[in-house]
């Protein structure tokens, strides 16, 4: 798997991508810029195993990107939500330069929430995400529905 695509900076880019080139991009990111990373998983596929790879492939010694990337789970739509809410604290505190974000679209489009409600949620969370990516000059990547269970 190659790892050859491009974000720009302060962008949040929507692009079709599993859990490995997720977190893929995460290594890179680190390397390059000596910042740490973020990873929002609500596809519950975040595998630390996927870092070490990625840090193998490239010849980066694993160590130091391992320690600086972050994960969080949610499992629900309201659960998403609160990690998006507690977000800009996260920003703030840390010296940041990536977010990967996986099963947003599933969390959102989710049978067991009303339609309607969950495409509010989910226009209302991408409102947000894109002001804090814009704001914290991240390279950011959101997987695109149907893409999320790599």
């Amino acid at each position: 798997m190659s790892c050859n695509i491009p974000l720009v900076k302060g962008e949040l880019t929507s692009i079709p991508l599993d859990q490995r080139l997720l977190t893929e991009l995460a290594v890179k990111t680190v390397a390059s810029t000596g910042k740490k990373a973020l990873i929002l998983d609500g596809s519950s596929r975040l595998n630390p195993y996927h870092a070490v790879r990625a840090c193998k492939r490239y010849g980066i010694d694993e160590k130091r990107p391992l320690k600086m990337i972050m994960g969080a789970r949610g499992f629900t739509a309201y659960q998403m939500c609160e990690l998006i809410e507690m977000l800009k604290d996260e920003l703030i505190g840390g010296d940041y330069s990536y977010l990967g974000i996986s099963g947003l679209y599933d969390r959102f489009l989710d049978p067991e929430l009303e339609p309607e409600e969950g495409r509010w949620l989910l226009q209302r969370n991408l409102r947000k995400l894109k002001l804090l990516v814009k704001e914290y000059e991240l390279y950011s990547v959101v997987s695109a529905p149907g893409d999320e269970h790599g």
